[in-house]
């Protein structure tokens, strides 16, 4: 009796660990949008297109039709604009970016559980809000000072209470942004 509880928990065990393994070697696609480049999940595919809003360019990426949650994000680099060094003035200018972006989805401040942030290359304070609206929905908010020193907005929407189930494809996204050197 003893023997095949030790092969059960073995078993049990060898289980986790591919199914652990097989969660964090997920494939993705490299693509490149202006100066930067994004990784974006490849299996299943995610859909992609680059667009203008307020004349900046937007990269925003989706989840396949029949995908759950279904997930969009949306990312907007402003090469033009300088996020600031000092740890209270970037704290100061991603809570005051938050705060705005938050108000277009109709939350009010004070913003609650806004966090500093190392994704990658980019560092920058983030929050997970639930949106209470006709169309109710969770949204990650990133704003984050690239390597370059300019600043990058990053926005994830999905079902209400499912912003959690979407954190592994955002980590291999947002983590795995690279800045190009200009002449390449």
């Amino acid at each position: 009796m003893r023997s095949i509880s030790k092969i059960s928990i073995l078993l049990i065990a060898i289980l986790f660990a591919q199914f652990s393994w097989a969660n964090d070697s997920r494939e993705y696609r490299k693509i490149r949008v202006d100066n930067y480049q994004i990784a974006v999940d490849a299996d299943p595919a995610w859909d992609w297109r680059v667009t203008w809003k307020n004349g900046n360019r937007v990269f925003v990426y989706a989840t396949p039709e029949f995908y759950y949650p279904p997930a969009n994000i949306s990312v907007l680099h402003f090469p033009n604009e300088e996020m600031p060094k000092n740890a209270l003035d970037m704290r100061a200018y991603s809570l005051g970016v938050i705060e705005s972006v938050a108000k277009k989805y109709g939350v009010e401040p004070p913003i609650r559980g806004v966090s500093l942030k190392r994704r990658g290359v980019l560092l920058g304070y983030e929050v997970d809000l639930s949106v209470e609206s006709k169309e109710s929905k969770d949204i990650k908010i990133f704003i984050a000072r690239t390597s370059e020193g300019d600043v990058m907005s990053l926005i994830a929407e999905t079902l209400p209470g499912k912003i959690s189930h979407l954190e592994p494809a955002i980590t291999r996204s947002w983590e795995n942004i690279i800045f190009l050197k200009k002449d390449s």
